[in-house]
Protein backbone atom coordinates (compact mmCIF):
# COMPACT_ATOMS: atom_id res chain seq x y z
CA UNK A 1 0.00 0.00 0.00
CA UNK A 2 1.37 3.36 -1.00
CA UNK A 3 -0.59 5.74 1.24
CA UNK A 4 -2.36 4.08 4.20
CA UNK A 5 -3.41 7.49 5.56
CA UNK A 6 -5.32 8.13 2.32
CA UNK A 7 -7.19 4.84 2.76
CA UNK A 8 -8.17 5.88 6.26
CA UNK A 9 -9.33 9.25 4.91
CA UNK A 10 -11.39 7.58 2.17
CA UNK A 11 -13.08 5.25 4.66
CA UNK A 12 -13.93 8.04 7.09
CA UNK A 13 -15.13 10.54 4.48
CA UNK A 14 -18.72 9.16 4.44
CA UNK A 15 -18.83 9.34 8.26
CA UNK A 16 -18.09 13.05 8.09
CA UNK A 17 -20.91 13.61 5.60
CA UNK A 18 -23.35 11.57 7.68
CA UNK A 19 -22.48 13.58 10.79
CA UNK A 20 -23.26 16.91 9.16
CA UNK A 21 -25.76 16.17 6.39
CA UNK A 22 -29.13 14.59 7.18
CA UNK A 23 -29.77 14.01 3.47
CA UNK A 24 -27.17 11.25 3.14
CA UNK A 25 -28.37 8.15 1.36
CA UNK A 26 -26.67 4.99 0.12
CA UNK A 27 -25.95 6.59 -3.25
CA UNK A 28 -24.14 9.55 -1.68
CA UNK A 29 -22.13 7.26 0.59
CA UNK A 30 -21.20 5.11 -2.40
CA UNK A 31 -20.33 8.17 -4.50
CA UNK A 32 -18.00 9.38 -1.74
CA UNK A 33 -16.29 6.00 -1.49
CA UNK A 34 -16.01 5.62 -5.27
CA UNK A 35 -14.55 9.07 -5.77
CA UNK A 36 -12.14 8.77 -2.85
CA UNK A 37 -10.71 5.38 -3.78
CA UNK A 38 -10.52 6.22 -7.49
CA UNK A 39 -8.76 9.56 -7.06
CA UNK A 40 -6.68 9.47 -3.84
CA UNK A 41 -3.98 7.19 -5.36
CA UNK A 42 -3.99 5.01 -2.26
CA UNK A 43 -2.31 2.07 -3.96
CA UNK A 44 0.55 1.95 -6.44
CA UNK A 45 -1.74 0.01 -8.81
CA UNK A 46 -5.38 -1.04 -8.96
CA UNK A 47 -7.08 2.08 -7.62
CA UNK A 48 -9.84 2.04 -10.25
CA UNK A 49 -10.49 -1.68 -9.80
CA UNK A 50 -10.56 -1.23 -6.03
CA UNK A 51 -12.95 1.72 -6.43
CA UNK A 52 -15.30 -0.43 -8.54
CA UNK A 53 -15.26 -3.30 -6.04
CA UNK A 54 -15.75 -0.83 -3.17
CA UNK A 55 -18.78 0.61 -4.96
CA UNK A 56 -20.32 -2.80 -5.63
CA UNK A 57 -19.65 -4.08 -2.11
CA UNK A 58 -21.08 -0.93 -0.51
CA UNK A 59 -24.31 -1.52 -2.39
CA UNK A 60 -24.34 -5.27 -1.69
CA UNK A 61 -23.69 -4.78 2.04
CA UNK A 62 -26.72 -2.47 2.07
CA UNK A 63 -29.03 -4.98 0.40
CA UNK A 64 -28.79 -3.68 -3.16
CA UNK A 65 -27.98 -6.56 -5.48
CA UNK A 66 -27.32 -5.88 -9.12
CA UNK A 67 -27.76 -8.04 -12.18
CA UNK A 68 -24.77 -8.10 -14.51
CA UNK A 69 -24.12 -8.62 -18.17
CA UNK A 70 -21.45 -7.39 -20.58
CA UNK A 71 -23.21 -4.06 -21.14
CA UNK A 72 -23.52 -3.48 -17.39
CA UNK A 73 -19.81 -4.13 -16.96
CA UNK A 74 -19.01 -1.58 -19.66
CA UNK A 75 -21.28 1.05 -18.09
CA UNK A 76 -19.68 0.57 -14.68
CA UNK A 77 -16.21 0.62 -16.21
CA UNK A 78 -16.93 3.90 -18.03
CA UNK A 79 -18.26 5.46 -14.84
CA UNK A 80 -15.19 4.54 -12.78
CA UNK A 81 -12.81 5.65 -15.55
CA UNK A 82 -14.60 8.98 -15.81
CA UNK A 83 -14.31 9.55 -12.05
CA UNK A 84 -10.60 8.72 -12.09
CA UNK A 85 -9.93 10.99 -15.08
CA UNK A 86 -7.90 14.12 -14.26
CA UNK A 87 -10.50 16.21 -16.11
CA UNK A 88 -13.34 14.86 -13.93
CA UNK A 89 -15.58 17.76 -13.02
CA UNK A 90 -18.71 16.33 -11.38
CA UNK A 91 -19.44 17.16 -7.78
CA UNK A 92 -20.05 14.26 -5.43
CA UNK A 93 -23.78 15.11 -5.44
CA UNK A 94 -23.86 14.94 -9.24
CA UNK A 95 -22.07 11.59 -9.05
CA UNK A 96 -24.72 10.45 -6.55
CA UNK A 97 -27.43 11.30 -9.09
CA UNK A 98 -25.60 9.35 -11.81
CA UNK A 99 -25.17 6.38 -9.49
CA UNK A 100 -28.83 6.45 -8.42
CA UNK A 101 -29.99 6.33 -12.05
CA UNK A 102 -27.50 3.65 -13.01
CA UNK A 103 -28.17 1.42 -10.02
CA UNK A 104 -31.94 1.76 -10.40
CA UNK A 105 -31.61 0.56 -14.00
CA UNK A 106 -29.44 -2.41 -12.93
CA UNK A 107 -31.58 -3.77 -10.12
CA UNK A 108 -33.40 -6.98 -10.99
CA UNK A 109 -37.16 -6.66 -11.23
Amino acid sequence: MLHPEMLESAVHRPNNYMAYDNRCDIHLITALMLESVATYHIFSDGNKRTALVTMLMTYRMNGINLSFDLMTNKRLERLVLSVADDDYSLTVRQLRTKLRRLITSLQPV
